[in-house]
C-alpha cells in the first residue's frame, strides 16, 4: 500500500493548481491498514529519525573498524594505495574494476556503503583482483591470500 495513496483530501472544494500536498482529514494512525503493517506515529515523525540515525552511525562505525583493522593488518601493505599504472602499464588491460584501501576509504568518507555486504565485496575484490594479476609465487599473491583469509573471518 503506497502512504501517498492512503492519505485523504479533507477538503472538496477545488484546490490551487500549484498546491502540492493534500491536507490530511485523519491522523497518522487512523489510516486504514497503517497500524495493521507495524506502523505507528513515531514512523513519520522525528523520533523513528534519530533512531535510524544512531543505527546508521553504529553501522558506519563498525564499516570504519572492519576497515581500520584491514588496513593495520601486516599483510595490507600492498593495497595502501592504487597500482602505479606508469609503472605497471598493462594492469588496466587486466584488472577492469580496480580497488585499494585507499579508494575504500574514500568511500566510507562518501557513505558509499549499505551494508556490510557491499564493504566485504569490495574488499574481496581488491584481493581477486590481485590475485588475478599477479602469479601464484609472488609475494603479492601470498599477502593477498593472506589478508583475504583474515577479512573472511573478520566479516
Amino acid at each position: 500500500l503506497s502512504l501517498s495513496l492512503a492519505f485523504a483530501c479533507v477538503s472538496s472544494q477545488p484546490t490551487h493548481p500549484h498546491t502540492l500536498l493534500p491536507k490530511l482529514k485523519n491522523p497518522v494512525e487512523e489510516i486504514p491498514g497503517i497500524l495493521a503493517g507495524g506502523w505507528t506515529a513515531a514512523d513519520f515523525t522525528g523520533a523513528s529519525a534519530r533512531e535510524s540515525d544512531r543505527e546508521w552511525s553504529s553501522l558506519y562505525g563498525q564499516f570504519r573498524a572492519i576497515w581500520k583493522d584491514v588496513e593495520k593488518h601486516d599483510a595490507s601493505w600492498p593495497f595502501q594505495e592504487p597500482v602505479d599504472t606508469s609503472e605497471v602499464e598493462d594492469y588496466l588491460t587486466v584488472i577492469k574494476d580496480p580497488i585499494d584501501l585507499s579508494k575504500i576509504k574514500q568511500r566510507l568518507d562518501d557513505k558509499y556503503y549499505k551494508s556490510k555486504d557491499m564493504l566485504k565485496a569490495d574488499l574481496i575484490r581488491m584481493i581477486e583482483n590481485c590475485k588475478t594479476y599477479n602469479g601464484q609465487r609472488t609475494v603479492f599473491y601470498k599477502e593477498a591470500e593472506r589478508l583475504g583469509a583474515y577479512v573472511e573471518r573478520r566479516l
